[in-house]
């Protein structure tokens, strides 16, 4: 008989410990982080940098400007890349207003090359919208302009080989398991 009264407190103290420890809650982060989910009850879940959802998610941005930025008049090749980020739904309507054909031509309208020198500043917000797992990047980046010609530069203000910064925001879906672009859009070039 006192060894059952013994068992159950110890069960009763075991029990308390747990319970004070948040063994339930492992996997959320209370600190506030730039990644992050809002729960259907308006609560903050904060998910570290090494997340495995957000490493993959910047390194897929990461790829994606490289490709989307980088460019250069010589290579149009390049340009067919950047459709591989892209939503099955969002390839078909590129491919259908001719977006690679566009853009080859102004490439080599105005002799442009431009190089991605540095991108960072990341945040991530994942979402839930019509039962498909998103998440909304944004992340600023730095490039230079090699090339381009006298017209181009007057056109948009810029000037060659002088850093301009701008930010990106990327509406990813997970799509077959792999996260793909819904649209993108980026802010205008800053003098940096």
């Amino acid at each position: 008989m006192r060894h059952k009264k013994i068992k159950g407190c110890m069960a009763f103290i075991l029990c308390g410990l747990i319970s004070m420890t948040g063994c339930g809650a492992m996997n959320k982060q209370t600190k506030e982080t730039s990644f992050y989910k809002r729960t259907i009850d308006g609560d903050m879940v904060y998910y570290p940098e090494n997340d495995e959802n957000v490493q993959n998610l910047i390194g897929v941005t990461n790829e994606f400007i490289n490709v989307f930025a980088d460019t250069d008049y010589t290579k149009p090749e390049q340009l067919e890349k950047e459709l591989d980020y892209y939503t099955e739904a969002k390839r078909t309507e590129l491919n259908e207003q001719k977006y690679v054909d566009r853009v080859v031509e102004q490439l080599n309208t105005y002799k442009t090359k431009q190089e991605v020198v540095e991108i960072g500043n990341y945040g991530v917000q994942f979402y839930s919208f019509e039962g498909k797992k998103r998440a909304k990047v944004t992340c600023d980046y730095i490039s230079v302009m090699n090339n381009a010609t006298e017209n181009y530069l007057q056109i948009s203000g810029l000037k060659l080989n002088t850093n301009y910064k701008r930010t990106f925001t990327i509406d990813f879906e997970l799509e077959n398991g792999e996260w793909k672009i819904e649209n993108q859009k980026a802010s205008a070039r800053e003098e940096v």
